[in-house]
């Protein structure tokens, strides 16, 4: 069984993988979800394959212990977030409580220098910008402070703003730790 959100109006669905059925529709906005039989292979896969998991994990720890002391935002499941051609699953998300007590998505994907740019995390932050835009949501990319790029030191932020706009991925802010 894979659960998953619809990058295109926030909806939470289940689908019970089947042999040959590649794509399904939401059932809330018709959009067309990838929910290929890989999926979950490949989610896990790209967990293994982090270029460095004890500084990701550093990061993620200290962003959510931030995040945990703020007002207005509650934790939410990380759920994989389901677009027209992939599947992600973002680091975080939180709901940001708005002044009519609706819970507006934010979501938060932590990279490594080492991955800044790599294909998977351009495909990442496409789908979560994306799904931030269209429910009312906002989408924050993490790194650290510094990053090493042929052998100088270099602002973490620099990098990102850069990778996002070079790529035309829409997002919020951009968090280093």
């Amino acid at each position: 069984m894979l659960y998953f959100r619809c990058y295109n109006c926030w909806t939470s669905l289940k689908f019970e993988q089947e042999r040959g059925i590649d794509y399904i529709e939401c059932p809330d906005c018709g959009t067309t979800l990838y929910v290929g039989k890989d999926s979950s292979r490949k989610l896990a896969e790209r967990a293994l394959a982090n270029k460095n998991p004890e500084e990701h994990q550093e990061i993620l720890d200290t962003l959510l212990k931030d995040l945990e002391e703020r007002d207005n935002i509650v934790k939410g499941d990380v759920e994989i977030i389901a677009g027209p051609e992939t599947i992600h699953k973002p680091d975080a998300i939180f709901y940001y409580i708005d002044d009519e007590e609706e819970l507006l998505p934010l979501i938060y994907e932590v990279e490594t220098c080492g991955s800044l740019g790599d294909k998977h995390t351009i495909s990442q932050c496409r789908l979560f910008g994306h799904t931030a835009e269209k429910t009312q949501g906002n989408f924050y990319f993490v790194l650290p402070k510094i990053c090493i790029t042929n052998g100088k030191k270099v602002s973490g932020w620099v990098l990102a703003r850069e990778m996002l706009r070079e790529n035309d991925i829409s997002y919020d802010g951009i968090l280093t730790y």
